[in-house]
């Protein structure tokens, strides 16, 4: 954490890091400028609630395999702890089409005809 904070007085960029453990909330709080709770952690609440509690905005990325009403909902638990400040990050999702079993390359409009 001390190196997080080392680089950002260097460069005046802001810091961004994962917030893993409850426990460690006000510790991580105290060096970083947004707290990121990843997607795996995404329905943890009581981690939710403590990133919330430490008055840092808070980065959420979406689940794995959680729909955007899920998302928004676990976004309820930073908002509702008295955090206002909080974005969510779409880290990409998984389909289950397979269009890249017909095409070899699937979303450029072409067909691959042998």
């Amino acid at each position: 954490m001390k190196l997080l904070a080392k680089a950002r007085r260097a460069t005046g960029l802001a810091v961004i890091t994962e917030l893993l453990s409850e426990e460690h909330a006000e510790l991580v709080a105290e060096y970083a400028d947004i707290l990121q709770i990843g997607a795996r952690n995404a329905q943890n609440f009581q981690l939710l609630i403590a990133a919330a509690r430490t008055g840092k905005p808070i980065l959420l990325k979406r689940g794995l395999s959680m729909k955007i009403e899920e998302w928004l909902l676990a976004g309820e638990y930073v908002m509702s702890n008295g955090n206002p400040n909080l974005l969510f990050c779409e880290r990409g999702i998984r389909t289950f089409e397979n269009l890249h079993a017909q095409h070899p390359r699937p979303g450029c409009g072409s067909h691959h005809q042998e």
